[in-house]
């Protein structure tokens, strides 16, 4: 794969250029003197109040201050004498979530050390949040040996749709991430992740989550932002390591048995995993506010399947691992440098296919350095970054459909075919590389105190695909006994009999070709039968390199009048794909009723515009795959491939296409009340230019499908949280409601142009002429069944969580969630033949198209509650060990993830346990 810049030659320049001035600045920095004198001008306060802030807060009164320091000491100027207070969060609670008008939850360092989790990713901790939706799959049996970060949907947006950032850089995957569900059989594309990198918990110190009102410094996403904030070198233990596991024999599964299946016959495959989990941290403080610390976690996960009659082990890693220094001694205020290597690999096969042994490898690798400075006018924050990801696949490049004869007769006992080989190498790879800068001051005019923030946002990313040579998949086999191979057995085997010796040792004499019945004995012993395929898929050698660059400008200005404020923003966003320039107004507001700090009525009205403009440009330039068949003649020869007269190659194109955007209404309530803080939101979002099918145009021997802004979808929300306090115990609770609608004219409508296993039938029910109900099956594209799906009401959905901090050394944690029962469509065990849309089957004959039938399911109420218990030993001076479980499932219940009417296994009760030493 061949970048136009090289990423580690890139990130050497990037921290060379960031880390080298700071030691010459660092005896050059501000004195003390000029550190009090720019806050007291900036503040318009006095020397005295600055003594009294100092010593009500404890710090030194003439030493020179950290960033953190000097930004409570200007609140507290600000704030005439009165230190502002700060909330000490202990156990799951969420917090704090104040009285602003953003829609923002904060997770502290104790919720994330606290929460039950399984694989322990940053998502993994966000499923109990307002307003956040997670995938129905993620307790299915499938996810117990999945190691990937979860996938979640906030404020009604795809997964893909989040912006997700670890400090302040994105690492959103631009690598076709609405194919997570990809099948493992698919040639031409690597099934996808909304996230670069599979972050661990373990790495981070917070998270703030923002489902509404969102700042204005983020942009590119059309659901949520998740932005986490690792930890700092000086919070890391001096050493501390640690392990986790798990096993499928520490987990209870049901059989769930379906209409008309017989329990005492029915046998369900259960199975056979460990995962284990490896943290080590390293920390040293290089002398007075100076550290560099090292944070390593490693998952592998190791699964036993059953294919063609063996079991086989396939696997998966991923690690964590990031190296940072720390400064607040330098130049800038506080100066984080981090490198982090994150990747990721699972070696796998295809079911019940012949040597084909497959890998996947992504994460990768990136350099961040951010840099905090009070220029005396503003605090300047600059945040850069070069990062690398991959995710590609190497396998066997060709995938052999046999006929299931003597010689090839490795298939299913219910199947006709023998399956060989794999879908070739694919690799893919996303470079980027990002500067942002971000100014807040303070100002006065009108006679009103403003804050503004300004930033400015650049941004060059590099997407590559290569198939470095072609990818073959052969079918449709036909039997041939004189068949002549001329040497290439790739898609061809020539008839073998028993030798003539063997032969004349059954007859007993010497064996005679002349002879009828020597031959036929010969023909009744035949090793291998001849058989050649005749029809073969090429998926075409390709290199495709493209760049999107894009920048932003943004501008917020906060202020007060009376017990009112506001919070007006505009961000500016342009790129060179679509070549559209949009503009996002931001605005909320809040307005304290009763003028004590204690109840806001909050409100807003937002614009958010999407991304993933480097998937479009990619596929844009996609090759189609070429259909060839051949022929046999009478004596035996194999003609040429040549072209197949019907195939018709599709590719897309994206002219004149406008930004998919989304418009944002709320309003909201937040109360302090019963020693703690409640929270009503509503948010209505219109969803407008999504992209769907166009029309067609066929030209140059390609089928062109364009892509235009078609679509419009709209989602309403309700949300009610509230989390408190008492002594030792935290609580929390949150319900929320959301309904989402697309319009019809949404829906592409038909299925031409559509790849055949794009098609399913969806099933209805109507009512006919003669005012009976009838079951009517209707040709749909997978794209168009997720907007169909989309329509139906989401369940009402209750999280409630308590954490009780029982001695110094004994923490546990209770969650629950009820989901309401609900409608859902989703797929089935049957399929349905489409008599007017014919198939080619894998013998070249013309079929009914079979799909597979998706229906309206009403599923049942459920209750799910995890737990967790953290003990510590008592320490032996410095060292420490601690001890940790969760349990998912604690009550052994029934997750639904088998559906009403069909058979299968759902996941009980499980157990992950742990142990940590430290010393400090």
């Amino acid at each position: 794969m061949e970048f136009k810049l090289n990423p580690v030659y890139a990130s050497i320049v990037l921290a060379s250029t960031l880390t080298m001035p700071f030691s010459a600045y660092a005896e050059e920095g501000d004195s003390f003197e000029q550190q009090q004198q720019e806050i007291l001008t900036q503040t318009k306060k006095t020397p005295e109040l600055w003594v009294t802030c100092a010593t009500k807060m404890r710090f030194p009164e003439a030493e020179l201050l950290s960033y953190e320091k000097a930004q409570r000491m200007e609140a507290c100027l600000n704030n005439d004498g009165t230190p502002v207070e700060v909330i000490e969060v202990t156990g799951r609670y969420f917090g704090p979530e104040v009285l602003e008008t953003q829609g923002r939850i904060f997770l502290s360092q104790d919720f994330i050390e606290n929460a039950p989790v399984g694989n322990g990713d940053i998502t993994e901790l966000l499923k109990g949040l307002p307003g956040i939706q997670s995938n129905e799959a993620d307790n299915s049996i499938a996810s117990l040996t999945d190691i990937r970060s979860r996938e979640v949907s906030i404020s009604g947006g795809k997964a893909y749709q989040n912006g997700f950032f670890i400090d302040g850089m994105n690492t959103n995957s631009r690598i076709d991430p609405a194919s997570s569900g990809l099948s493992a059989d698919e040639t031409n594309s690597v099934m996808g992740h909304t996230n670069e990198f599979f972050l661990n918990k373990d790495l981070v110190e917070s998270i703030t989550v923002y489902d509404s009102n969102i700042p204005v410094e983020y942009g590119e996403f059309m659901g949520g932002v998740v932005e986490s904030q690792s930890k700092d070198a000086w919070d890391l233990p001096s050493v501390s390591f640690g392990y986790r596991a798990t096993q499928s024999d520490w987990v209870s599964f049901h059989d769930i048995y379906g209409e008309g299946d017989d329990p005492s016959e029915s046998v369900f495959e259960k199975p056979v995993y460990d995962k284990k989990q490896y943290k080590l941290q390293l920390a040293k403080k290089l002398g007075k506010g100076r550290g560099i610390g090292l944070n390593v976690n490693h998952t592998e996960s190791t699964k036993s399947i059953e294919s063609l009659g063996e079991l086989v082990d396939t696997s998966s890693t991923n690690s964590n691992v990031m190296l940072k220094y720390d400064s607040e001694q330098d130049w800038f205020d506080h100066l984080s440098v981090s490198a982090l290597y994150a990747p990721y690999k699972g070696n796998y096969i295809l079911d019940d296919t012949l040597n084909s042994d497959y890998s996947i490898e992504g994460g990768g690798y990136a350099l961040n350095a951010t840099g905090l400075r009070n220029l005396g006018w503003a605090d300047w924050k600059i945040t850069a970054n070069a990062r690398y990801s991959e995710n590609s696949r190497t396998a066997p490049i060709d995938h052999v459909i046999w006929g299931k004869y003597k010689g090839k007769d490795w298939g299913p006992n219910d199947s006709t075919v023998s399956k060989e080989g794999g879908n070739g190498d694919l690799d893919n790879g996303q470079v980027t590389y990002s500067l942002n800068n971000k100014f807040d001051f303070d100002t006065s005019f009108w006679e009103l105190d403003h804050q503004f923030t300004m930033g400015l946002q650049l941004e060059s990313q590099q997407v590559t695909r290569d198939r470095n040579q072609d990818s073959v998949r052969y079918s449709n086999a036909a039997v041939k006994s004189n068949v002549d191979c001329t040497g290439n057995f790739v898609a061809c085997v020539e008839q073998e009999s028993l030798s003539e010796e063997e032969l004349s040792a059954i007859l007993g004499e010497p064996f005679d070709d002349t002879n009828p019945e020597h031959i036929r004995l010969r023909e009744e012993n035949v090793v291998t039968t001849g058989q050649f395929l005749q029809k073969r898929l090429i998926y075409q050698e390709e290199h495709i390199d493209v760049t999107v660059r894009k920048g932003a400008l943004y501008v917020q200005d906060v202020f007060e009048v009376g017990d009112w404020n506001f919070n007006l923003g505009l961000r500016y966003d342009t790129e060179d794909f679509f070549k559209n320039h949009n503009v996002s107004p931001r605005f909320s507001g809040g307005y304290d009723l009763f003028g004590d700090n204690q109840t806001l009525i909050t409100f807003g009205a937002s614009r958010y515009y999407d991304a993933n403009l480097t998937t479009y440009a990619i596929r844009e330039q996609q090759l189609p795959y070429i259909t060839q068949t051949r022929e046999v003649t009478k004596d035996g020869q194999l003609t040429e491939w040549t072209d197949a007269n019907s195939q018709d190659l599709t590719r897309y194109r994206y002219d004149g296409v406008k930004t998919p955007y989304s418009d944002e209404l709320t309003l909201g309530w937040k109360q302090e009340m019963l020693g703690g803080f409640l929270s009503l939101r509503g948010v209505w979002r219109k969803s407008k230019d999504e992209l769907g099918k166009g029309d067609s145009v066929r030209e140059g021997g390609y089928t062109y499908i364009y892509q235009v802004n078609k679509g419009e979808s709209e989602q309403k929300r309700i949300s009610l949280s509230w989390n408190g306090q008492y002594k030792d115990h935290s609580f929390w609770a949150n319900t929320s409601w959301s309904q989402t609608e697309t319009t019809q004219d949404s829906y592409d409508g038909d299925i031409d142009d559509t790849p055949q296993d794009q098609i399913v039938a969806h099933e209805t029910t109507i009512i006919n002429a003669e005012g009976k109900e009838e079951t009517v099956y209707t040709a749909v594209s997978l794209d168009d069944l997720d907007r169909i799906a989309a329509n139906y009401a989401r369940p009402w959905v209750v999280n409630m969580g308590w954490t009780a901090k029982w001695t110094d050394d004994l923490q546990t944690t209770l969650t629950a969630k009820y989901t309401q029962g609900y409608t859902s469509v989703a797929a089935t065990s049957n399929v349905h033949y489409f008599d007017d849309i014919t198939v080619e089957n894998e013998s070249g004959e013309l079929i009914p198209l079979e799909a597979t039938i998706y229906r309206e399911f009403e599923l049942d109420d459920a209750i799910l509650l995890n737990a967790s218990v953290r003990y510590r030993l008592p320490d032996f001076h410095k060292h420490r060990l601690s001890l940790s479980v969760d349990i998912s499932n604690l009550l052994d219940s029934r997750t639904y993830s088998v559906l009403p009417g069909n058979s299968g296994v759902e996941v009980g009760r499980s157990f992950w346990l742990g142990i940590n030493y430290q010393y400090d």
